[in-house]
């Protein structure tokens, strides 16, 4: 058939045994496009749909329907040009699953959350990357970070409500982790209290990780005895289980312990001064003192004799 549905005999549009072929005259599929030309403005088929409605079942350019559900291929634009793929099952949001090689599933969106998963189908937050078993390579592989000058590099920065808390930085020689400490974002400013004292509270102590078959020995506190005196350094609840029952663990960022004991030390030397003051003005008394008692033990011999 030509485009205008007349016959032909060239292969511009041909049916043959219920399949569609489009320039070719021996189509192995229910439709099946063939073209030699090159054109770097489109593809070798085009989609277009003059619906100016709104949603995205109107604006879907391609809608594929099995027994398990509906894939629909969109563009479509919104103060901006968007390229979206959904999967819908029952009729409500379903989820997306990218695969390859041996149609094993390497992405997965999970309809319910948005969350994304690579090598994973049970995503624990909007990302979560699942490198692979043993030696065979990085979970995340990161290169041609962003250039600050000066030979440092950012890889990661964080941000709340748009305001600047954290990164992590490159400069050549070592990882840098820094967060926000500007002056700007902080209130409510005091001296730390008693930091020698909570410091003395805690117990350190020397132990190994159960799950190292090495034993490595280690020094450091229990989460919980932390938290008693630095909560701010502990996330988590002692004890803590899950909806299975399985621990959900304590953790600790030693970082912020800095603070408190420069604190600490602080105190330490404030205390050393005062005793250092303490001892000169008992050096110099007792200097005065034995300085009289020698006149003393001076006029009492002149006196004997």
């Amino acid at each position: 058939l030509d485009a205008d549905g007349s016959e032909c005999t060239t292969a511009e549009m041909l049916i043959v045994d219920g399949k569609v072929g489009i320039g070719i005259t021996g189509p192995t599929q229910p439709l099946h496009v063939y073209t030699t030309t090159s054109d770097d403005n489109g593809g070798h088929i085009k989609y277009e749909n003059a619906n100016t409605g709104a949603g995205a079942v109107t604006n879907a350019q391609l809608i594929g329907k099995s027994r398990y559900g509906t894939l629909q291929n969109m563009v479509w634009e919104d103060k901006g040009a968007r390229i979206g793929m959904r999967s819908t099952a029952n009729g409500g949001a379903g989820n997306v699953y990218f695969t390859a090689g041996t149609d094993s599933i390497r992405g997965f969106i999970d309809g319910a959350n948005g969350n994304f998963g690579i090598n994973t189908l049970s995503p624990r937050g909007k990302l979560d990357v699942v490198g692979p078993a043993g030696t065979a390579g990085w979970p995340v592989s990161v290169d041609n970070l962003h250039d600050l000058g000066g030979g440092v590099y950012r890889l990661a920065a964080w941000y709340t409500a748009g305001t600047y808390r954290a990164d992590v930085y490159w400069n050549g020689a070592q990882i840098l982790y820094t967060t926000g400490s500007d002056y700007r974002l902080k209130e409510n400013l005091k001296p730390a209290a008693n930091a020698l004292s909570r410091i003395m509270e805690l117990p350190v102590f020397s132990f190994n990780m159960k799950d190292d078959p090495d034993k490595n020995e280690s020094e450091g506190f229990l989460a919980h005895d932390l938290q008693t005196v630095a909560p701010y350094a502990v996330s988590g609840i002692k004890d803590q289980v899950d909806d299975s029952g399985k621990p959900v663990y304590q953790t600790v960022d030693y970082g912020k312990l800095t603070p408190l004991l420069t604190a600490a030390v602080q105190e330490l030397k404030a205390e050393n001064d005062d005793l250092r003051v303490e001892l000169e003005q008992l050096k110099s008394a007792t200097a005065d003192e034995i300085g009289a008692l020698r006149s003393e033990i001076h006029a009492l011999r002149e006196t004997a004799f």
